[in-house]
């Protein structure tokens, strides 16, 4: 048994040997003896003799005859005493510890290992035994018992209340001293006896300063440790968490981790985190215990100067909250400001927004407002962390308040507001000229570092994907030489996603598997999710569909308000996207709900119109009909708007999204005409702007429908003509899942005979190229094949209606009906009607 002092070792002992009075117990305190295992072993024999008949005296001369015992003597010696026994004989040792228990390791081992099995030894100790039991454990030769199990709970604390105080105690008072003992049997007890004592009040003022706390540390905890130790402990009090490298720091050595090792031995109430390997803690108590007795050894100089060493070490370390949470110790005002300065410019560099807001939310505003560094770095984590009305009504107070606004302050504000305003709209928010204007002005000020960001970005969305990739890599360049952790990670992210629409996707997708495999960010950081998310889309393109969901749902709990909006909705598209391949439509209808509740908080329709899409999508494949069209209403989708150009002719991608949802939903209702006309005027939009990987999903969407309409002939020449000019290495997991039926058009392209899909192209896309899976992956989508007037037949025949009752409804001639039955049945596969209503059955399964 290890556990500190206090947490009834001795109790233990005692009442397990009250209740079996009837053994033989042979029990030694080694509290007053040699600290040496022979005297020891000599301790136990004497008494063992005691209560036991044992008479060679040869055994007990030796230890009395100054002959020098090595292992071999002793052993043969215990053993020989063993032999004279043969009852049952528990030996116990308290308060055991060895000053050379290293030198006879050998001996305690063999001893334990070959014990007979009648005799027994129990152990208590302070000191965790510095010899390797690993090897007893796993044989079950020995239990061991810390002071974990030694800890009291909530039933035992309620008992041992009844007990002292003669009544219960209440949940929270119960709850209370379970927290500020943490467990600690001695302090439980003493915090009862205080509330015997004094009522309510001796449990509000019960800790570690507590006379009857101090004297049970002083004496049976510090009073043990030598003058190096109790200044090691009085001086890392002041840390509350540290680790050998800031115990170092604070110090001035280098010897840190041998005493932190040595005092975790000696188990006196340091306590390891066992989330954060190699960080530590002092007991609660034993804490307050020591910061009581700290002005006893440190004058208020040295303690100052330990404080100021404590801060910088954990910068050193980039535990910036750490440091600040000391910074509170710094007596002066400057010194204090400066830490914040400090720690506010790494966490904005980091993408560590609320570490900010916390650590300036206290502020004086006269203070905050003093310094353009402190200011800033709270407007930024505001905006960045989605607090839109925050956001404005401070930087309001910025122009208001802000003293000597000089050219460069009235930029930092006026670009502040330009990213607020980004944030809030998306792509709204800017022009051609507010970007020009931000970037003149992105090299005066580090402020305005995003601007490069901001231009990047602007530029991709209006599809000038050249000047966005060149912007990108110089925002990559100059972020990482300041630092910018945070927005270098945005930029990788744009230059992959320029390469990506370019119809680089394998350039694009090696770009981000380099730098993910080389796990530059630390996980859960935002740089961390944006890479992240980057990955999630390498994934899906490579048809690792698996490893893409796996990583969408890893990411869902680092997604909060500090993160970008288009990281966020990129993250729910896909997963929404996973889901419904994997099967899972409820959950998949879900997530989109979801992101549509998110982008309520700003006006963002370019990512509204990819949520539309993607639901649309869904419908489409499912032959959904109802929710394709509470979609169309609920986005006010029209024909006449959908495919509208900017007044400059440039691309926008919302209105690219819009027109091919509603070409979806055109095709349900079996207007295929329309639909190709609508997006062949998205075509023309792309053409020459280089969007590659758009051209090619929606020239695929109208080659898939050429071939739905019954012209399978036009949809495979238009396939054919994108794979002579593109390249089958363009064709990613996109163009599959955005054009729905894309692989029946490959696989009859392919049947010509003038194409063959590369085998390790097939091997990669396997699941949608295989011909014996194909049928099942297109189930849905044959009906979609159907006209107009077809779809109206269909319908009211999958509604139980005769041939003559669905000329009737339709006010059209028996042999009419009978004409459009026939190409329906051709359409689907089918030969008779029972085969229809149940097709139609498996597809609103």
């Amino acid at each position: 048994m290890v556990a500190p002092a206090g947490f009834g070792k001795t109790s233990l002992l005692d009442k397990w040997q009250a209740d079996n009075a009837y053994n033989h117990v042979a029990r030694v305190n080694l509290s007053f003896q040699d600290n040496k295992i022979v005297p020891v072993m000599f301790a136990v024999l004497k008494k063992i003799r005691t209560i036991m008949d044992v008479y060679d005296a040869s055994i007990f001369n030796l230890f009395t005859d100054g002959i020098d015992i090595n292992d071999r003597l002793l052993t043969d010696s215990i053993f020989k005493v063993f032999s004279m026994i043969d009852e049952p004989l528990f030996i116990v040792v308290d308060d055991f510890k060895s000053d050379d228990i290293k030198k006879y390791e050998h001996f305690l081992i063999y001893l334990i290992e070959n014990l007979p099995k009648h005799v027994h030894f129990i152990f208590a100790s302070r000191y965790y035994p510095s010899i390797n039991l690993s090897r007893l454990k796993l044989s079950d030769k020995l239990l061991f018992i810390d002071s974990h199990d030694f800890m009291a709970d909530k039933p035992q604390i309620e008992q041992l209340a009844k007990e002292v105080c003669g009544k219960a105690l209440s949940q929270p008072q119960v709850d209370k001293i379970l927290g500020l003992t943490e467990g600690w049997l001695a302090g439980v007890k003493i915090a009862l006896l205080a509330i015997k004592e004094y009522g309510e009040k001796g449990l509000d003022e019960f800790n570690g300063s507590q006379r009857d706390v101090m004297e049970y540390f002083g004496s049976e905890v510090f009073s043990t440790l030598d003058d190096d130790h109790k200044r090691f402990y009085l001086a890392t009090s002041l840390l509350g968490r540290f680790n050998a490298q800031l115990c170092d720091y604070l110090l001035r050595t280098n010897q840190s981790k041998d005493i932190l090792q040595n005092l975790m031995h000696q188990s006196v109430f340091i306590v390891e985190d066992k989330s954060d390997p190699g960080w530590y803690r002092y007991h609660s108590l034993m804490e307050d215990f020591l910061r009581k007795r700290i002005a006893l050894y440190f004058s208020d100089e040295e303690l100052g100067l330990l404080y100021k060493r404590a801060i910088q070490g954990c910068i050193d370390q980039s535990n910036y909250v750490l440091a600040i949470q000391y910074g509170c110790y710094l007596k002066s005002d400057e010194e204090r400001i400066q830490l914040l300065i400090n720690c506010c410019d790494y966490w904005l560099k980091q993408g560590e927004f609320s570490h900010i807001i916390k650590a300036l939310d206290d502020i004086e505003e006269s203070v905050l407002l003093s310094d353009s560094r402190l200011y800033i770095a709270l407007a930024y984590a505001l905006i960045f962390s989605r607090r839109f009305n925050q956001s404005a009504y401070f930087l309001e107070t910025l122009e208001e308040n802000v003293k000597h606004k000089n050219a460069v302050t009235k930029g930092d504000i006026d670009f502040l507001e330009l990213s607020l305003n980004l944030f809030q709209r998306d792509m709204d928010a800017l022009s051609k000229h507010s970007v020009s204007q931000s970037m003149m002005m992105s090299e005066e000020s580090d402020t305005r570092s995003f601007a490069l960001i901001i231009a990047a970005y602007y530029e991709l969305q209006n599809g000038a994907l050249k000047r966005a990739m060149v912007t990108a890599h110089k925002a990559k360049s100059i972020l990482s030489e300041k630092g910018f952790v945070f927005l270098e990670s945005y930029a990788d992210l744009l230059i992959a996603l320029c390469d990506r629409y370019m119809g680089r996707g394998i350039d694009a997708a090696s770009y981000i598997d380099q730098i993910y495999q080389k796990n530059k960010y630390k996980s859960g950081s935002l740089a961390w999710v944006s890479l992240s998310v980057a990955m999630v889309v390498v994934y899906y393109e490579r048809n690792e569909l698996s490893k893409a969901k796996e990583l969408c749902e890893a990411l869902l709990p680092s997604l909060n308000h500090s993160c970008v909006t288009e990281v966020i909705s990129t993250v729910y598209l896909y997963l929404s996207r996973l889901l419904f391949l994997s099967g899972d439509k409820v959950k998949s209808a879900r997530v989109l709900n979801q992101l549509d509740r998110i982008l309520i908080l700003g006006k963002y329709e370019r990512i509204g119109s990819q949520s539309l899409y993607e639901e649309m999508r869904q419908a489409y494949i499912s032959n959904d009909e109802a929710k394709a069209k509470r979609a169309i209403a609920a986005f006010e989708l029209t024909e006449a708007d959908a495919n509208k150009v900017d007044e400059d002719g440039k691309y926008v991608e919302s209105f690219e999204r819009r027109t091919l949802a509603l070409a979806y939903g055109l095709c349900l209702k079996g207007q295929y005409d329309d639909a190709i006309s609508l997006l062949y005027c998205v075509v023309d939009q792309l053409r020459g702007l280089g969007i590659v990987s758009r051209e090619i999903v929606i020239l695929s969407n109208i080659a898939v429908m050429e071939f739905l309409k019954g012209q399978k002939h036009t949809g495979v020449n238009i396939l054919k003509s994108i794979l002579d000019e593109y390249g089958i290495l363009s064709f990613s997991r996109t163009m599959f899942d955005e054009a729905p039926g894309l692989e029946g058009v490959f696989l009859a392209l392919e049947e010509t005979t003038v194409y063959e899909i590369p085998s390790m192209y097939r091997t990669v896309f396997s699941d949608v190229l295989n011909k014996s899976e194909q049928s099942e992956q297109v189930s849905h989508l044959p009906v979609l094949s159907l006209t107009h007037k077809e779809m109206q037949i269909y319908k009211l025949l999958v509604n139980g209606l005769s041939n003559a009752e669905i000329s009737q409804e339709l006010g059209v001639a028996l042999s009419t009906t009978k004409w459009h039955l026939k190409n329906i049945f051709q359409k689907l596969g089918v030969s008779k009607r029972s085969e229809i209503i149940m097709h139609n059955k498996v597809t609103q399964d």
